[in-house]
């Protein structure tokens, strides 16, 4: 796909979307009179908006949505009102009128053109973001409580019920399930060696007492031992990169590969065991911790935005905030694949998305231009609508050898 798209939401389904034609048109009544040459006009007010967006579905390396074309279509067979998110104007509530479909199975590629039309309202308005902290924390919680359903989903699936006995939390869940046998002991004790290691991890941190994850009450069954071991240990994890949050991008960067790195290193087996429930056991961990360190990823990225968007002094321009949003959604997207039933995952895609598009507005974005004879970096600044003041920022973006003589491949600021 040599297209540029950007992305939208359709109530919850994924949308790479570009604009066709945006439509405003106006009711106007027209008064003629006998003997008198052309009309007296009003003006009725704005028909309804319309606007044509082209969704591309696709398979290729690094997706695979085409199917999800037809999910699109049957989806659009409602005849509630829909909720658009654009990425221009934010969220817009309305009706699909037409959708035309045009697919090719031999390429696995599929545009689906849809007319939406947009539901009366006052006033038309770029979206504005809002808290995005404040909206991320609550679709984190609301995740939460949707993995821990699923938890308890699975893990009765595997073995049972038993799996819902209480255990103190000062106890080892072998505690209680010392009288049993066969699977759910199997279960157990490979449930039981994973919460011990990931209670070890990190150790040395303490969970910060005011954080979100602290007010939040598990369960002391064994899936709510689980889940709470998983989430404080990964929150312990991401607490030891906040030496780099003053680099926005780079402290979600390196989080994200630590976060990597953590799941290779807790998944290696506890033991020998292979019977099927342990097995079972093992499979469980790895989503749940897979899906813990998505939500981690995506609301230490909403404090950072919401930290940045308040300071004096932006560390995060249009660039920073387009590829941090690109890697919080891929782990999202990746967590959503091993749970469909957690939809507060795409709350906060959602979230995020939206305070992104409002964010960038008024962000710079960087570009590369081509300096084919040496000149002096406050020339380039001139040349290219920079104020003097911005010449140091450009020193340290390009790390200039000799500022009274700069050619080449130059990175400037633009809005």
């Amino acid at each position: 796909m040599n297209i540029e798209t950007e992305t939208g939401w359709l109530d919850d389904i994924e949308l790479e979307m570009v604009d066709i034609s945006d439509t405003f048109s106006k009711a106007i009544a027209r008064y003629e009179y006998p003997y008198a040459d052309g009309a007296d006009l009003e003006d009725m007010g704005q028909k309804a908006r319309t606007l044509k967006i082209r969704c591309y579905f696709f398979d290729n390396a690094a997706q695979s949505t085409y199917n999800d074309h037809i999910t699109l279509i049957d989806y659009l067979s409602r005849k509630s009102d829909f909720e658009l998110l654009h990425p221009k104007y934010g969220i817009l509530h309305g009706k699909v009128e037409n959708v035309n479909v045009r697919h090719d199975e031999r390429k696995r590629c599929a545009e689906v053109d849809i007319d939406f039309i947009e539901q009366m309202r006052d006033s038309i308005e770029a979206s504005v973001a809002e808290d995005v902290a404040d909206s991320v924390e609550t679709a984190f919680e609301n995740a939460q409580e949707e993995q821990y359903s699923s938890i308890v989903t699975a893990a009765i699936a595997a073995v049972g019920s038993k799996v819902m006995i209480d255990v103190p939390a000062e106890n080892s869940l072998m505690v209680q399930f010392v009288g049993l046998t066969g699977p759910v002991r199997d279960f157990a004790a490979e449930v039981d060696v994973y919460v011990r290691r990931f209670e070890a991890q990190a150790i040395d941190i303490t969970n910060p007492a005011n954080s979100l994850v602290a007010g939040i009450h598990y369960a002391t069954n064994l899936p709510g031992r689980l889940l709470g071991s998983i989430t404080r240990a990964v929150e312990r994890h991401a607490r030891l990169f906040d030496a780099l949050a003053a680099a926005p991008a780079r402290f979600l960067a390196s989080l994200d590969n630590g976060l990597l790195k953590l799941q290779v290193t807790i998944a290696v087996p506890s033991s020998g065991r292979r019977a099927a429930a342990a097995l079972s056991a093992r499979s469980l961990i790895a989503a749940t911790l897979k899906i813990a360190c998505a939500q981690r990823l995506a609301l230490e990225a909403a404090y950072l935005y919401q930290a940045d968007d308040r300071a004096d002094s932006r560390a995060m321009n249009a660039n920073d905030l387009e590829a941090s949003l690109a890697l919080v959604r891929t782990r999202l997207q990746e967590a959503l694949d091993l749970d469909r039933g957690i939809t507060g995952l795409t709350a906060m895609a959602c979230s995020l998305l939206e305070h992104v598009t409002a964010a960038k507005s008024d962000r710079e974005s960087l570009i590369t231009v081509d300096i084919d004879r040496p000149l002096p970096l406050h020339i380039i600044c001139l040349r290219y609508g920079l104020s003097s003041a911005d010449a140091e920022r450009l020193q340290a973006l390009n790390r200039f050898r000799n500022t009274n003589s700069i050619s080449g491949e130059v990175q400037i600021y633009v809005r």
